[in-house]
């Protein structure tokens, strides 16, 4: 269950010991703090594993790398793959079918934390506690 990402670790978190799920506040960091590059299409495309967003003090060097493996929405299949990088953060929304997330897309977009349904399916990145 997405509430038990937390500080706390149950059955339910995603990161082995040591690790956790970075907050909203986190991932805006990464954004406010960086500067983005990518390599690859940035096209969706069911076959395209090829895309990546990367974040670091400037475009050639890459200290944080977010492949674009797109979201499941709802049990259906993957949409969007190689052309979005969706990530969890630990943090719920003001709705409780709501959670926030790291997103970036295709140009023109750089990057952002948002809300997003608890339903959907994306990755998780872990980090050190």
């Amino acid at each position: 269950a997405h509430g038990s990402w937390s500080s706390v670790k149950t059955t339910a978190d995603p990161c082995p010991s040591g690790f956790r799920v970075p907050t909203r506040t986190e991932w805006q960091g990464v954004i406010d703090n960086n500067t983005i590059s990518r390599s690859g299409t940035f096209s969706a495309s069911t076959t395209n594993y090829g895309s990546a967003a990367h974040y670091g003090p400037n475009g050639d060097i890459k200290m944080l790398t977010l492949p674009s493996g797109g979201h499941q929405h709802a049990g259906s299949y993957i949409h969007n793959r190689g052309s979005t990088a969706r990530y969890w953060s630990c943090d719920g929304a003001s709705s409780s079918d709501d959670a926030y997330s790291f997103r970036v897309y295709s140009s023109p977009h750089l990057g952002y934390v948002n809300q997003w349904y608890k339903y959907m399916g994306m990755q998780v990145r872990c980090i050190a506690e």
